[in-house]
C-alpha cells in the first residue's frame, strides 16, 4: 500500500500543495532506511521531484528533513539497484538546486564523515 501510494505521489508531484510539504517530507524522511530498498528509492525520488519543482523553500527543506536520513542510508551495505540510483539522484538535484550550502564537496565530506562515525561505533562495539 505504501508502494502504491509513493507511486502514485510521484505522478501527482507537481500538483501537490505547497501547504503540506513539510509534512510530506517528514513522512518520505521516515521511509528513507533499509528496511525497504523499495520504499526508500522511491521516497527519494519523490523528494528529488519536488526540489527540482519547487522553490528554495522547498529545497530547504528537503535538505534539512530528507538529506540527515539520505546520509545514514548512503552508508547502508544494503543499498544497491534503484535504490543507489535514487540516492545518487537525491544527492545530485540537491547539489545542483541547494546553493551554497549544499556543494558535492560538503555531502563528500558528509559522507565520509557517516562512514567515520559508523566505523568509530564498530570499534568501540567491538572492544566492550
Amino acid at each position: 500500500l505504501r508502494e502504491a501510494c509513493l507511486t502514485t505521489l510521484l505522478s501527482l508531484g507537481r500538483f501537490l500543495d505547497t501547504y503540506y510539504h513539510e509534512d510530506l517530507l517528514t513522512g518520505l524522511a521516515a521511509q528513507v532506511l533499509d528496511e525497504d530498498m523499495k520504499l526508500a528509492a522511491l521516497s527519494l525520488e519523490l523528494c528529488s521531484r519536488l526540489a527540482e519543482s519547487r522553490d528554495e523553500k522547498v529545497v530547504a527543506q528537503v535538505a534539512s528533513v530528507v538529506y540527515p536520513n539520505a546520509l545514514r542510508f548512503s552508508v547502508s551495505p544494503l543499498l544497491q539497484g534503484q535504490a543507489l540510483q535514487a540516492l545518487l539522484g537525491f544527492l545530485r538535484e540537491l547539489s545542483t538546486l541547494g546553493g551554497p550550502s549544499m556543494t558535492s564537496g560538503r555531502m563528500i565530506n558528509d559522507i565520509r564523515t557517516e562512514v567515520l562515525r559508523i566505523n568509530n561505533n564498530a570499534a568501540l562495539r567491538s572492544n566492550s
